[in-house]
Formats: structure tokens, C-alpha cells, sequence
């Protein structure tokens, strides 16, 4: 089941909790199906939202509309929103539970590139189904890196899905809103050890190469 999870602070929770109820209508017409409201028990004016939704693309068009923006600053919320898309109930927990803790240092293990490249290009086809085509193209001389793996493997799907949504829309705009044919992006090749960022809202994580 799809999840979209938002974070931002709040100049005050009392204030901001009524508007947000008054906005649950425009929620479930985005496809919401309910979830829960979180407040991080060190600050209770920074907020988790987690919402079940029927559909990623409603839910991301849903993200960038005028009215979520303008229902937010109406209610005070005082930075700029981390936005999730989630499809991997697995995952959701350790998530929110990085999300509450944001000062928490990276969990470093021994990771393999190559699984996290597959984990996200699954998750991105999965997603995609009828748009897109990803073509491995690994670098089997990589060396195993020490990294958060749950980090990499939402950094690596930010700019995936980013890149996917970019080849869909140009080839439907270029087919006049036609069903487009599918577009292919290649997993990245070559040695180093600097990861993709994240998108700007979401922060910035690197990776660090083992012994």
C-alpha cells in the first residue's frame, strides 16, 4: 500500500492542528485513505503526517498543488515540508522513526551498491510499470561501501523517480498528451565513492567507503 509521509515544524500546534482537520476533505479527494498524525516528543510544534493514499501520482500532484501549499502557511508551518512517497510498508517504521530522530547519526553498515541500485530500480519499474525502462549497467569493480542503506536507498529513488517522471511527461507532451511510449534510463557506472544527494527538502547524505 502507498504511503505519503510529511514533515514540517509548526509556530504552534494548537493553532495549526484545527486547519489541518478542516483540510482532511481535500485530502481524501487526493486519494487519502486516513493515517496518522505524529509530534516529536522533544518538539511538539514539528509534526510527522502519515497518509495512506490509493495512488503515488495523485498524492505527488496532490504535493505540489497551490491549496496544500496555501492550507500551510494559513496554519503556520514554519519551514520547508520534508514530502516521502512510500510503497514498502517495511520500511515505513524505520522512516518515521529517522524522520522523529533527525539529529541521529547515520546507521553505517557494510553495504553493497549493486542491492541498492536493484532495490530502488524494482521499486521505480514497480511504479512506472507502463512508462519506463531502466537498463543495469553496473560497475562490478564498485567496493563494498560502510553507509546508511536505508539512506541510500531513498536518495537513489528520489533522483530515479525524479528522472522517471521527467521521461514521461516530455514523451507525452511530445505525443500531445498521448499514452507515451517508454523511456529508458541507465543505473549509473563508475568508480568513486560520492553518492547521488537527496532532493534539497529532503537533506543531504553521503557515503563513506569501507576498509
Amino acid at each position: 500500500m502507498p504511503y505519503m509521509i510529511i514533515r514540517h515544524k509548526v509556530k504552534d500546534f494548537d493553532t495549526w492542528k484545527p486547519i489541518f482537520d478542516l483540510h482532511a476533505t481535500a485530502r481524501q479527494a487526493a486519494g487519502s485513505r486516513g493515517g496518522h498524525l505524529l509530534r516529536n516528543s522533544d518538539d511538539p510544534n514539528e509534526v510527522i503526517i502519515v497518509l495512506e493514499v490509493e495512488d503515488l501520482r495523485k498524492a505527488r500532484g496532490f504535493s505540489r498543488s497551490a491549496d496544500l501549499r496555501e492550507t500551510m502557511v494559513r496554519a503556520g508551518v514554519v519551514d520547508k515540508p520534508d514530502i516521502y512517497f512510500l510503497d514498502e510498508a517495511d520500511r515505513l517504521q524505520a522512516l518515521v522513526d529517522r524522520l522523529l530522530t533527525p539529529d541521529r547519526a547515520p546507521q553505517l553498515e557494510p553495504v553493497n551498491i549493486h542491492e541498492v541500485f536493484e532495490r530502488a530500480r524494482s521499486l521505480v519499474l514497480a511504479e512506472f510499470s507502463s512508462g519506463v525502462e531502466i537498463q543495469p549497467d553496473y560497475d562490478p569493480s564498485l567496493p563494498v561501501l560502510r553507509a546508511d542503506k536505508e539512506q541510500l536507498i531513498q536518495a537513489i529513488l528520489n533522483v530515479a523517480r525524479n528522472a522517471a517522471q521527467a521521461l514521461t511527461s516530455a514523451a507525452n507532451r511530445a505525443r500531445g498528451g498521448r499514452e507515451s511510449a517508454p523511456g529508458r534510463a541507465h543505473a549509473p557506472r563508475g568508480g568513486g565513492d560520492r553518492l547521488p544527494d537527496r532532493d534539497a527538502a529532503q537533506g543531504q547524505h553521503q557515503a563513506e567507503r569501507g576498509d
